[in-house]
């Protein structure tokens, strides 16, 4: 812009200087000179109001921040409180991680093509794997509901079974697929067994076993009457047998501090 204006610049001194005689009143440099300025005042204005909109929307995110943070610690309250608590859930067949002595529990239920679960696996459990089961104070089970328009979430599902029925590798495979949700396959499945050490018999027999199609759809029916109507979808509650009790539920990919408020919670409960 600053080149194109001397250019300008030079042009009109040019063709003032090579047109014959100025006007008596301005000379040809003052009559330059005078629209030089006018022009870089323009041009400061546009950069002030330029500047002043990115401001606003400066503002505008920060406040849009701070209402999504607001938002979240009010869910993680109400999970810590106990918003909608008092459920039981069965934990059904799916393989735990973590301690066997811990006394808390998450159950979620959740689809291999579910581009929130797949968030939530990338981006919070790991949070909750390092704080919580880690260090054994809870375990973490997984039970599955895959959608109907999601056509390869069932095959997986019942990859991830197969290779614990296989070999004990469910969380290896569970952990494998959600890696590569993008690209979920039953060549994926055969090379995950395969680089697992899984008997690819045994893998293979599985992938076609009825009881073990019929496994998921049990979950897929116990999730309805639970009140699952998509995906992610979790409780969080105290171990008592084979289920949990006095649980917190949540859907969707929330946050790592959603999840602390509600296991404290239950951590604290007698």
């Amino acid at each position: 812009m600053w080149r194109q204006t001397i250019r300008i610049v030079l042009s009109v001194a040019v063709i003032t200087g090579c047109g014959g005689k100025a006007a008596p009143e301005a000379p040809p440099g003052a009559k330059t000179q005078a629209w030089a300025q006018e022009e870089i005042l323009l041009q400061l204005k546009e950069l002030r109001e330029d500047v002043s909109k990115l401001q606003q929307d400066a503002e505008a995110a920060r406040a849009m921040n701070a209402r999504i943070t607001a938002l979240e610690s009010a869910v993680a309250r109400d999970a810590g409180a106990g918003a909608a608590a008092g459920r039981e859930i069965l934990l059904g067949e799916a393989a735990p991680r973590g301690s066997a002595g811990a006394k808390v529990a998450v159950v979620e239920f959740t689809d291999f093509e579910c581009p929130y679960c797949a968030r939530h696996f990338r981006e919070v459990f790991p949070k909750i794997k390092a704080d919580f089961i880690d260090t054994g104070r809870i375990r973490y089970y997984v039970r599955n509901y895959p959608l109907d328009f999601h056509a390869n979430a069932k095959p997986a599902a019942i990859a991830t079974v197969c290779a614990g029925k296989a070999g004990g590798k469910y969380w290896q495979m569970h952990d494998r697929l959600f890696s590569r949700a993008g690209a979920l396959n039953a060549d994926l499945y055969t090379a995950a067994a395969r680089e697992l050490g899984l008997d690819a018999q045994k893998f293979a027999t599985c992938l076609s076993d009825l009881p073990t199609s019929q496994r998921i759809d049990a979950d897929v029916q116990y999730a309805q009457t639970v009140g699952v109507s998509g995906t992610p979808k979790f409780f969080v509650g105290r171990i008592q047998g084979n289920k949990i009790v006095d649980a917190v539920e949540f859907s969707g990919a929330r946050s790592f501090e959603v999840f602390q408020a509600a296991i404290d919670s239950r951590l604290r409960s007698p």
